[in-house]
């Protein structure tokens, strides 16, 4: 008796999805990239300085850091099948 492999509740649509989502995000991070290594280094700093003071204050470091929190990302992602069951240490 053979037995088939268990598939996971992830379509070959999902996968063709996340693999275009992901090339357009790649595409967008060259394109800020090149972007921003085309400026002179003065007004690459002096602009970094500036988005520190503006968004990076007390008040709101807490909101960023909840909101870059990719835990969720990853937790649905292993309930889809795309990553192992098990988060890695």
């Amino acid at each position: 008796m053979t037995t088939k492999p268990k598939r996971s509740g992830v379509s070959d649509a999902d996968r063709d999805y996340m693999r275009r989502l992901g090339q357009y995000k790649a595409e967008a991070n060259a394109e800020a990239l090149r972007v921003h290594l085309s400026l002179p280094p003065v007004e690459r700093l002096s602009y970094s300085l500036r988005m520190s003071r503006e968004h990076f204050t007390a008040e709101t470091l807490d909101h960023y850091l909840a909101e870059d929190n990719p835990v969720p990302f990853y937790e649905r992602a292993r309930e889809l099948g795309f990553l192992d069951p098990s988060p890695h240490p």
